[in-house]
């Protein structure tokens, strides 16, 4: 007999991410799409796919995330009351709302990340190791997004300079400066307009020479395929607050 196809409810499945990931889901042979979860105006609309405004009417195994911080939260935590497993794609989130998520980890499995995608999980590998071997290097990451992102910096510029600080533990961020740089800022600067998708690159300046580390998506299903693998390894695993790295084996 076949597998049974892994049940997914996308949450904000109209929007720009949430469209691609819904998709994504319909178009994989092993999972269904058994709903999009809407505001209660555009549930008329047809996408082609049910579209609810209660997650307590979709019968699914995981949620996939892609809202903002606000609506996010309380439907999160419906959904791990029901036993659903969580991907999260949504970013934004404060610490106080960071920690609800990792509450909610205890009961159900959660993968949380500000990027889905395949090549800006191995480049937090690659900006730490960098970091370490280049020394007294200045650092400098810039992010650029389209016009309708309401965070700024991005979370994935947020996770990059997090990954840096591993092997740089005394650094700290700066998102304007004014004057002379100090040794041991790291500036984040965002650039919105348009309808770039995403676009980061972390600078390691030295003398003599700069080195770029650069991800440029071209397109939201880099996103989407790094969702689904979200999604089956949510399927497959317990409690627990999970990386993508962990996800990716990387």
């Amino acid at each position: 007999m076949p597998e049974e196809r892994i049940k997914v409810v996308v949450s904000g499945a109209l929007g720009r991410m949430g469209s691609v990931v819904a998709q994504a889901v319909r178009e994989a042979p092993d999972m269904e799409l058994v709903a999009g979860i809407e505001a209660p105006e555009r549930i008329s609309e047809d996408p082609g796919f049910p579209l609810l405004s209660r997650l307590s009417e979709a019968k699914a195994q995981i949620l996939v995330d892609f809202t903002r911080p606000d609506a996010s939260l309380s439907l999160l935590e419906e959904a791990a009351r029901a036993g659903m497993g969580l991907v999260i794609g949504t970013t934004g989130f404060t610490d106080e709302q960071k920690e609800r998520i990792k509450r909610l980890s205890e009961a159900v499995p959660v993968v949380l990340s500000p990027n889905m995608s395949l090549g800006i999980n191995l480049i937090l590998r690659l900006v730490s190791e960098a970091a370490r071997l280049l020394q007294g290097y200045d650092i400098e990451i810039t992010e650029a997004h389209h016009k309708h992102k309401s965070d700024a910096p991005s979370g994935t510029a947020k996770a990059l300079f997090e990954s840096i600080k591993k092997s740089r533990p005394g650094i700290r961020p700066v998102s304007v400066r004014t004057g002379t740089r100090e040794p041991e800022e790291v500036g984040i600067f965002s650039l919105r307009g348009g309808e770039v998708f995403g676009e980061h690159t972390v600078l390691f300046m030295g003398e003599g020479e700069v080195v770029e580390i650069t991800h440029r998506a071209l397109s939201r299903r880099c996103f989407a395929a790094g969702t689904l693998a979200a999604v089956r390894f949510v399927a497959r695993s317990g409690p627990g607050l999970y990386t993508m790295s962990e996800v990716l084996g990387l």
